[in-house]
């Protein structure tokens, strides 16, 4: 398979399901030819390579990024009805771009992602409309809408609403520091997202290497570190939260006890992320001075994370607590391993293949894990695919691809 010369690629959220239903397609040896891909062996999944990138470039038949460009902020909203921008939308296709990006895309990458950094609580964000409480330092917004210049309202933005499902107006800029599709009562704050906005952030710092704005982030990096660091169980090294406080949408319901009340429970999607950021932001502070305080710090928290990831990850089969081994800056290994869910305080696990209960396998952690290379990419990496492809993890479903 060749690429065409010079054109950046996103593969968005849309494209994925069709990637993904192009993998069980047959071979087709015909080949494809396509403006920005070509290839043979398999045509349908060229041709979908080839949709994605022309999804980047005025194109007559598909509609393309452009068409979210919102000149107020020179940066890209997330279309007519959405006025705003959201880390757990923005997150994939952000990493996912970044190695394809033009200036031009890369640049309203780094713009659209300072309205979520503009509205970083410094713990007054408060009290929360239907919370009652003052957002912790160090935490960012479900959602944020910026405004230019400074006090100004951009054309088409809600800002000038304020209390809607836990909406605080933050100057100018309405931000939810909650998930904004469930009750703030019950909620947690939006620590999934805040870590999504760390790395992306992280990561387009690494790749412009521009010293100015590694300095100007730093130390807001610091507060994200801290609040996560509040959260640590020491007993375990992992991470109490409650519900809806991951990345994608209020799908995480934490600890549902006895009595109907929600408690804090151990997510593994925290462990992967708080560990993928804390490897960024370490190379972030090298570049700036490699011998600063700050690096024996991260460093320190990277290998507690290390310590407590492995009880998380474990092996098919087995339904009782998990004695995986650590070996950083990976975790254990072992045939057909994989992440569970979460561990509620009182031993019981959510997304353990084979349990009569919760018995499911979780996405989301896994392949967060393989591709931030929180495992070892050839050794782990091909057991959680292997355990993940096999006919016999899932429940067969009514889906035709």
């Amino acid at each position: 398979m060749t690429a065409a010369a010079q054109r950046p690629l996103l593969l968005l959220r849309p494209l994925l399901l069709l990637l993904v239903s192009c993998r069980a397609s047959t071979p087709d040896e015909t080949g494809f030819e396509g403006k920005f891909f070509s290839g043979g062996g398999n045509a349908t999944f060229v041709e979908a390579l080839d949709n994605a990138a022309r999804m980047f470039a005025p194109d007559p038949a598909f509609a393309s990024v452009q068409l979210l460009y919102n000149g107020a902020w020179d940066g890209v909203t997330e279309g007519q009805a959405w006025h705003g921008w959201w880390s757990q939308n923005s997150y994939g296709p952000h990493m996912a771009a970044m190695p394809f990006a033009s200036p031009l895309l890369f640049r309203w990458m780094e713009n659209s992602l300072q309205w979520l950094w503009a509205t970083m609580s410094d713990g007054t964000a408060g009290p929360i409309p239907g919370a009652g409480t003052y957002a912790p330092a160090g935490l960012m917004g479900d959602y944020v809408a910026g405004s230019t210049p400074p006090g100004a309202f951009w054309p088409g933005g809600p800002c000038s609403v304020n209390g809607s499902r836990g909406t605080f107006l933050h100057g100018c800029s309405p931000v939810m520091y909650k998930q904004g599709d469930g009750s703030q009562l019950v909620q947690d704050w939006s620590l999934g997202e805040s870590l999504g906005a760390v790395i992306t952030q992280a990561e387009l710092l690494l790749v412009s290497r521009d010293i100015v704005k590694i300095k100007a982030h730093l130390p807001k990096f610091l507060l994200a570190s801290n609040l996560m660091e509040s959260r640590r169980d020491t007993s375990n090294n992992l991470f109490l939260s409650g519900a809806g406080s991951n990345l994608l949408a209020p799908s995480y319901g934490a600890w549902l006890q006895d009595d109907g009340t929600i408690a804090q429970a151990y997510m593994a999607e925290l462990s992967v992320s708080y560990t993928a950021a804390l490897n960024r932001i370490v190379e972030l502070e090298k570049l700036v001075d490699p011998t600063g305080p700050r690096v024996a710090v991260y460093e320190e928290r990277l290998l507690l994370n290390h310590r407590g990831i492995a009880a998380h990850f474990w092996a098919p089969g087995n339904l009782s607590r998990s004695s995986v081994s650590v070996s950083a800056p990976g975790v254990g290994v072992g045939e057909g391993r994989y992440f569970v869910r979460q561990l509620d305080p009182n031993g019981t696990v959510h997304g353990l293949i084979g349990a009569a209960r919760h018995g499911y396998f979780e996405a989301t952690p896994n392949h967060d894990a393989m591709a931030w290379r929180i495992v070892p990419v050839r050794v782990d990496t091909y057991r959680i695919l292997t355990k993940s492809s096999s006919p016999s993890t899932f429940r067969r479903l009514s889906l035709h691809f």
